[in-house]
């Protein structure tokens, strides 16, 4: 029987020892709670490291995108071609595992060709990724502008701190 619990109730069973696998904690099972930790503990974490970069370097690299992107804008064909390419490879690439999946004794080399999966792959990723650069520009320039207003204060430090504390409470009870 799955009994509910609230967070010093769980924190009470935890420090004597006993598992809270079979516990839910406000209608949520305990592996629930801990992999949002887990995620809180990375926020937090995400939040230091995107400090200790600073808004200098995300807006630098956003400048050297932009004369990529600004090229890649006087070809829109270009741009329309890549995206074909890459819609077309990840179609091509998928095929054959549904291929494979729905009938189990063909393999994907007898299916592709030895060589044929990875240069499906590689032609996805360049084409895919070739025009995901034009936004890349944009999410860099909107997290240096972030990271810009939470270098004014300590805000961003201590949510940081709180994130991190409350997702390693969290986890540890899922522990």
């Amino acid at each position: 029987m799955v009994q509910d619990v609230g967070f010093w109730e769980a924190v009470g069973l935890w420090w004597d020892g006993q598992k809270l696998e079979d516990f839910t904690m406000y209608g949520w099972p305990m592996l629930y709670w801990a992999r949002l930790g887990k995620y809180l503990q990375f926020l937090g974490g995400a939040v230091v490291v995107l400090d200790l970069i600073g808004p200098d370097r995300f807006r630098r690299s956003a400048l050297r995108l932009r004369v990529w992107s600004r090229w890649l804008a006087k070809f829109p064909l270009v741009r329309i071609l890549l995206l074909c390419i890459a819609l077309l490879s990840l179609v091509a690439t998928m095929v054959p595992v549904v291929i494979v999946e729905l009938h189990g004794y063909r393999t994907l080399s007898e299916t592709f060709g030895s060589a044929g999966m990875p240069i499906m792959l590689g032609m996805v990723l360049a084409a895919g990724l070739t025009y995901l650069l034009v936004q890349v520009e944009k999410v860099l320039l909107f997290v240096s502008k972030v990271i810009e207003i939470g270098r004014h204060g300590s805000g961003w430090k201590w949510l940081s701190f709180v994130l991190i504390i409350i997702g390693f409470h969290l986890d540890l009870l899922g522990s």
